[in-house]
């Protein structure tokens, strides 16, 4: 069994469940009778109040987001404060003493107080942060390169605004019809070409794209690619100790591993495969299916079932989840930033992937 190494797992901020942040529980999964394909086991399993990160070279923000998929008019700010919005985003991006915010109809630059410092007329679907306080804006079929002080100093076509990634100053994805092949816009409009060394797979997510390497997403699973190695690591739980440290669970080389801030990699029973709730001292609590089990090493301290109503009762008040199916966001340091949400609050992480790396900093290629 090979030791995955250190992936610098870290706490950047925690944001408490209490005024002005209360915490809402409700239903995840399909609602019996609404058409969606139903099959045995657990389905409207409670859930609590989530944080979508972004990173970005002013720090990390966040868009906070109740069960039900409606996002609150307040965000996270990279001071680790809350910064209250004028509307209910749809997406965020960090910003030098506060965020950017974005609607269907327009983008603005709020500063911590609440104030709104910059409005442009422009909306979209999606926002990078890039460096200088400027940010990439993503609608359907453009992208906008847009500075500090709301300046639009370049546009151009983009067919895929979940496509996308910062790398130096320019905007790269990979090539529309042409998934060998990546295309990249400057702050100026200048398009260029960049090889990105490998194919894209279907589904996957660019995150990261530098000297270094590629940081791809697949749903839950990151992927690190180089010309001389390809790592994989598929999030299986993310969330803070009962002692109150930060953890991160996985499977890595068709093993599951569990981090803990400052402990060596801890390996988890080949049976322990599963989602990863609760982590106190070296006892790991795993759900598979309808089944939890309490593990302590590679003994099953105490198995119970984990239908609906033990999970609700029994499991959830305790439970860290991460919740967004997309749960990743890529700094320009190389750190990869992912939330979770649990019994106390909503606490904000960063890893370095591949292990014993920098991570791929968003470098000019």
């Amino acid at each position: 069994m090979s030791i995955p190494g250190d992936i610098r797992l870290r706490q950047v901020t925690f944001l408490s469940w209490d005024d002005p942040l209360p915490v809402t529980v409700g239903p995840s999964g399909p609602a019996p009778g609404s058409g969606a394909i139903e099959i045995p086991g657990s389905r409207q399993t409670p859930t609590r109040t989530w944080l979508e990160p972004t990173a970005g070279p002013a720090g990390v923000a966040g868009r906070i987001v109740d069960p039900d998929g409606t996002a609150r008019p307040v965000a996270l700010g990279p001071d680790g404060g809350l910064v209250a919005l004028p509307a209910p985003p749809s997406a965020v991006a960090p910003r030098a003493g506060g965020v950017w915010a974005l609607t269907e109809e327009s983008l603005t630059g709020v500063d911590a107080d609440g104030s709104v410092a910059v409005r442009t007329g422009f909306g979209g679907v999606r926002l990078i942060p890039a460096a200088g306080d400027a940010v990439w804006l993503l609608g359907s079929d453009t992208c906008r390169h847009i500075a500090g002080d709301g300046t639009v100093t370049a546009q151009a076509p983009w067919s895929d605004p979940f496509n996308a990634a910062v790398a130096g100053a320019d905007l790269c994805g990979w090539e529309p019809g042409n998934p060998t092949g990546m295309v990249c816009v400057a702050p100026d409009g200048t398009r260029g070409h960049r090889d990105p060394g490998r194919t894209r797979e279907a589904f996957e997510r660019l995150l990261a794209f530098g000297e270094t390497g590629i940081v791809t997403a697949l749903l839950r699973t990151l992927v690190y690619r180089d010309p001389s190695r390809s790592t994989a690591l598929a999030l299986t739980g993310a969330g803070l100790t009962s002692a109150g440290q930060p953890f991160l669970a996985g499977e890595h080389d068709g093993r599951p591993w569990l981090w803990r801030a400052g402990a060596p990699p801890l390996p988890l029973p080949a049976e322990g495969r599963g989602q990863v709730l609760q982590v106190a001292g070296d006892r790991v609590l795993v759900r598979a299916g309808e089944v939890a089990t309490w593990w302590e090493g590679d003994v099953p301290v105490r198995k119970f079932p984990a239908d609906e109503l033990t999970f609700r009762d029994e499991i959830f008040p305790a439970a860290w989840l991460v919740s967004p199916p997309f749960p990743f966001s890529a700094g320009p340091d190389g750190s990869i930033v992912v939330a979770a949400s649990g019994p106390t609050g909503i606490a904000v992480l960063t890893l370095r992937w591949p292990p014993n790396g920098t991570g791929v900093a968003n470098a000019r290629r």
